[in-house]
Protein backbone atom coordinates (compact mmCIF):
# COMPACT_ATOMS: atom_id res chain seq x y z
CA UNK A 1 0.00 0.00 0.00
CA UNK A 2 0.99 3.15 -0.88
CA UNK A 3 -1.38 5.58 0.68
CA UNK A 4 0.70 8.87 -0.48
CA UNK A 5 0.70 10.72 -3.85
CA UNK A 6 2.50 9.65 -6.42
CA UNK A 7 5.12 11.99 -6.48
CA UNK A 8 5.53 11.69 -2.76
CA UNK A 9 6.45 7.98 -3.82
CA UNK A 10 8.93 8.25 -6.71
CA UNK A 11 11.01 10.58 -4.62
CA UNK A 12 11.92 8.07 -1.87
CA UNK A 13 10.14 4.87 -1.79
CA UNK A 14 11.92 3.42 1.53
CA UNK A 15 11.29 6.57 3.55
CA UNK A 16 7.59 6.50 2.62
CA UNK A 17 6.88 3.68 3.80
CA UNK A 18 8.09 4.50 7.04
CA UNK A 19 4.69 6.40 7.73
CA UNK A 20 2.49 2.99 7.59
CA UNK A 21 1.12 1.88 10.87
CA UNK A 22 -0.89 -1.75 10.57
CA UNK A 23 -3.60 -2.71 13.05
CA UNK A 24 -5.55 -6.02 12.82
CA UNK A 25 -9.10 -4.79 13.05
CA UNK A 26 -11.18 -7.17 15.04
CA UNK A 27 -14.31 -6.34 14.10
CA UNK A 28 -14.61 -6.62 10.79
CA UNK A 29 -11.60 -9.16 10.19
CA UNK A 30 -9.43 -6.83 8.18
CA UNK A 31 -6.63 -5.63 8.09
CA UNK A 32 -6.14 -1.56 8.82
CA UNK A 33 -3.29 0.61 7.14
CA UNK A 34 -2.79 4.34 8.82
CA UNK A 35 -0.43 6.56 7.14
CA UNK A 36 0.67 8.69 9.88
CA UNK A 37 1.11 12.45 9.00
CA UNK A 38 4.67 13.79 7.62
CA UNK A 39 3.74 17.46 8.20
CA UNK A 40 1.54 19.44 10.31
CA UNK A 41 -1.50 20.12 8.63
CA UNK A 42 -1.59 16.83 6.13
CA UNK A 43 -5.02 14.73 6.40
CA UNK A 44 -4.91 11.10 8.30
CA UNK A 45 -5.93 8.49 5.83
CA UNK A 46 -6.80 4.68 6.49
CA UNK A 47 -6.86 1.78 4.17
CA UNK A 48 -9.05 -1.11 5.30
CA UNK A 49 -8.59 -4.49 3.35
CA UNK A 50 -10.57 -7.69 4.03
CA UNK A 51 -10.73 -10.88 2.01
CA UNK A 52 -14.99 -11.54 2.44
CA UNK A 53 -17.12 -14.63 1.66
CA UNK A 54 -20.25 -16.27 2.67
CA UNK A 55 -18.93 -19.86 2.05
CA UNK A 56 -17.51 -22.44 5.21
CA UNK A 57 -14.17 -21.17 6.20
CA UNK A 58 -11.67 -23.27 7.89
CA UNK A 59 -9.00 -21.79 10.59
CA UNK A 60 -8.45 -18.10 10.68
CA UNK A 61 -7.84 -15.52 8.50
CA UNK A 62 -3.93 -15.49 7.48
CA UNK A 63 -2.04 -12.24 6.89
CA UNK A 64 1.64 -11.01 5.84
CA UNK A 65 2.82 -7.59 5.76
CA UNK A 66 6.27 -7.97 5.02
CA UNK A 67 6.61 -7.85 1.51
CA UNK A 68 10.33 -9.94 1.76
CA UNK A 69 9.30 -12.88 4.24
CA UNK A 70 6.10 -13.25 1.65
CA UNK A 71 8.14 -13.29 -1.58
CA UNK A 72 11.34 -14.30 -0.40
CA UNK A 73 14.79 -12.14 -1.23
CA UNK A 74 15.20 -11.49 -4.96
CA UNK A 75 12.39 -13.41 -5.77
CA UNK A 76 9.94 -12.78 -9.15
CA UNK A 77 8.18 -15.53 -9.23
CA UNK A 78 5.74 -17.03 -7.40
CA UNK A 79 5.56 -15.77 -3.80
CA UNK A 80 7.72 -18.39 -1.27
CA UNK A 81 5.26 -18.76 1.14
CA UNK A 82 2.55 -19.75 -1.81
CA UNK A 83 5.35 -22.23 -3.05
CA UNK A 84 5.90 -23.94 0.04
CA UNK A 85 2.73 -23.58 1.26
CA UNK A 86 3.67 -22.24 4.48
CA UNK A 87 1.27 -20.93 6.91
CA UNK A 88 1.58 -16.72 7.07
CA UNK A 89 3.02 -15.21 10.41
CA UNK A 90 -0.47 -13.36 11.52
CA UNK A 91 2.24 -10.26 12.58
CA UNK A 92 1.53 -7.26 12.68
CA UNK A 93 4.40 -4.43 13.43
CA UNK A 94 6.42 -2.03 11.97
CA UNK A 95 8.28 -3.41 8.43
CA UNK A 96 10.53 -1.53 5.95
CA UNK A 97 8.85 -3.42 2.77
CA UNK A 98 5.52 -3.39 3.39
CA UNK A 99 2.58 -5.61 1.52
CA UNK A 100 -0.93 -7.23 2.40
CA UNK A 101 -1.48 -10.88 1.32
CA UNK A 102 -4.16 -12.40 3.11
CA UNK A 103 -5.12 -16.03 2.99
CA UNK A 104 -8.71 -17.64 3.58
CA UNK A 105 -8.59 -21.66 3.78
CA UNK A 106 -12.26 -22.64 2.21
CA UNK A 107 -14.03 -25.88 1.60
CA UNK A 108 -15.49 -26.20 -1.83
CA UNK A 109 -17.38 -29.56 -2.54
CA UNK A 110 -17.05 -31.46 -6.15
CA UNK A 111 -18.91 -29.49 -9.15
CA UNK A 112 -19.32 -26.52 -6.60
CA UNK A 113 -18.27 -22.82 -7.22
CA UNK A 114 -17.68 -20.49 -4.62
CA UNK A 115 -17.55 -16.18 -4.33
CA UNK A 116 -14.87 -14.66 -2.97
CA UNK A 117 -14.56 -11.20 -2.62
CA UNK A 118 -11.65 -8.26 -1.48
CA UNK A 119 -12.91 -5.26 -0.01
CA UNK A 120 -10.89 -1.95 -0.26
CA UNK A 121 -11.65 1.41 1.60
CA UNK A 122 -10.21 4.11 1.85
CA UNK A 123 -11.10 7.48 3.82
CA UNK A 124 -9.64 10.06 6.00
CA UNK A 125 -11.68 8.72 9.44
CA UNK A 126 -10.93 4.84 10.23
CA UNK A 127 -14.71 4.81 11.24
CA UNK A 128 -15.81 5.69 8.02
CA UNK A 129 -13.45 3.00 6.65
CA UNK A 130 -15.18 0.42 8.59
CA UNK A 131 -18.21 1.65 7.90
CA UNK A 132 -17.69 0.62 4.84
CA UNK A 133 -15.94 -2.40 4.76
CA UNK A 134 -19.08 -3.92 7.51
CA UNK A 135 -21.57 -2.45 4.83
CA UNK A 136 -19.88 -4.34 1.90
CA UNK A 137 -19.69 -7.75 4.11
CA UNK A 138 -23.01 -9.01 2.32
CA UNK A 139 -23.11 -10.96 -0.63
CA UNK A 140 -26.21 -9.25 -1.80
CA UNK A 141 -24.83 -5.84 -1.69
CA UNK A 142 -22.05 -6.55 -3.24
CA UNK A 143 -23.87 -8.50 -6.60
CA UNK A 144 -26.17 -5.71 -6.47
CA UNK A 145 -23.39 -2.73 -6.62
CA UNK A 146 -21.85 -4.53 -9.52
CA UNK A 147 -25.36 -4.59 -11.04
CA UNK A 148 -25.89 -1.09 -10.98
CA UNK A 149 -22.22 -0.02 -11.84
CA UNK A 150 -23.13 -1.92 -15.55
CA UNK A 151 -26.04 -0.39 -16.02
CA UNK A 152 -24.45 2.98 -14.96
CA UNK A 153 -22.08 2.20 -16.99
CA UNK A 154 -23.78 0.92 -20.17
CA UNK A 155 -26.27 4.21 -19.90
CA UNK A 156 -23.30 6.81 -20.03
CA UNK A 157 -21.92 4.85 -23.27
CA UNK A 158 -25.67 4.90 -24.92
CA UNK A 159 -25.71 8.74 -23.63
CA UNK A 160 -22.46 9.73 -25.65
CA UNK A 161 -22.93 7.28 -28.35
CA UNK A 162 -19.85 5.53 -27.68
CA UNK A 163 -19.65 1.97 -29.07
CA UNK A 164 -17.59 -0.94 -27.40
CA UNK A 165 -14.41 -0.35 -29.27
CA UNK A 166 -14.21 3.38 -28.95
CA UNK A 167 -13.98 2.51 -25.13
CA UNK A 168 -11.55 -0.42 -25.48
CA UNK A 169 -9.61 1.98 -27.28
CA UNK A 170 -10.00 4.98 -24.50
CA UNK A 171 -9.00 2.94 -21.91
CA UNK A 172 -5.99 1.82 -23.58
CA UNK A 173 -5.04 5.32 -23.97
CA UNK A 174 -5.81 6.08 -20.47
CA UNK A 175 -3.73 3.23 -18.90
CA UNK A 176 -0.76 5.04 -20.58
CA UNK A 177 -1.17 8.23 -19.18
CA UNK A 178 -1.79 6.54 -15.98
CA UNK A 179 0.93 4.42 -15.96
CA UNK A 180 3.45 5.77 -18.51
CA UNK A 181 5.34 3.17 -20.05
Amino acid sequence: PILSTKEQDCSHMAFNNLFLRYEKEEETNSIMVERRKRVEGENDIFLGVNFYTEEETIGELEYEIDREKFYGRANLNLPQMIQNSKTLSKKIGFVTDPAIAIKRTIRIKPEESVQLTLILAVSNEKEKVKEIIKEYQNGEKIKKVFELAKVRAMEEARYLGVKGKEIEEAQEILALLLRPN
